[in-house]
């Protein structure tokens, strides 16, 4: 799938979350100079991370991660799900 077609696939779920009276009065607004970005022991140097909500150890959360140009991450598995969204560049 192209990233286009992601972005835009992404786009309509996320209009479609966003419609459902639930998501509406669970809402949180985080706008780009609120988020707190930091060191990661989890990354290789370079690697930052910023929690946008919930808790990791404890249940659903909402974490934003961001590389450097051409930022080298190991490959690895999760025990758990995982949604990935690229907001910019390419993950490779």
């Amino acid at each position: 799938m192209k990233l286009q077609q992601v972005a835009m696939l992404s786009t309509l779920i996320l209009a479609g979350i966003a419609a459902s009276p639930v998501a509406q009065a669970d809402a949180l607004l985080v706008k780009p100079g609120d988020i707190k970005w930091a060191d990661s022991p989890a990354l290789p140097k370079g690697g930052k991370t910023a929690l946008i909500m919930g808790d990791p150890k404890q249940g659903p959360f909402v974490q934003r991660v961001k590389f450097p140009a051409n930022y080298k991450y190991p490959a690895h598995t999760h025990p758990d799900a995982r949604t990935i969204t690229v907001l910019s560049g390419t993950l490779k």
